[in-house]
């Protein structure tokens, strides 16, 4: 069985910036993870996707800033997980800076959060365009 995606409450404090955006381009791929045997009577094995280098349309910011004022596009990492992303896989995409660059949160990508529910949940935390600051 999957596991579910986590909690968007608990995944937003973790992202340093949260972007609507779409993959522009594939620019690299990992190498496959090793494939896992399913014991007699699994439907499913969990298998994991190789992880990616890809380079994303910034439609606009959601939390904290761009590395590079005024940039309309920015290169990420999606680690080893149970989705590849593919030219215009879109949505609300969470980034955490590892250091080496910025790297996607969440186990599922983009489309497992709606647009909407990350702006109402920055929102209601305190952080974000759709906090009014007095």
């Amino acid at each position: 069985m999957a596991l579910p995606p986590e909690p968007i409450e608990e995944l937003l404090p973790e992202a340093t910036l949260v972007i609507e955006a779409a993959v522009a381009e594939v620019i690299e791929v990992g190498p496959r993870p090793p494939k896992k045997k399913a014991p007699k009577g699994f439907t499913s094995t969990g298998q994991q996707n190789a992880s990616q280098r890809v380079l994303l349309e910034v439609k606009r910011v959601l939390k904290g800033a761009l590395p590079k004022a005024g940039a309309t596009r920015i290169e990420v990492k999606k680690p080893v997980g149970a989705y590849t992303l593919r030219r215009g896989s879109a949505g609300a995409f969470l980034l955490r800076d590892d250091g080496r660059g910025l790297v996607i949160l969440g186990r599922y990508g983009p489309d497992t959060y709606t647009v909407r529910s990350v702006e109402a949940t920055l929102a209601a935390q305190g952080s974000g365009p759709a906090v009014r600051r007095k």
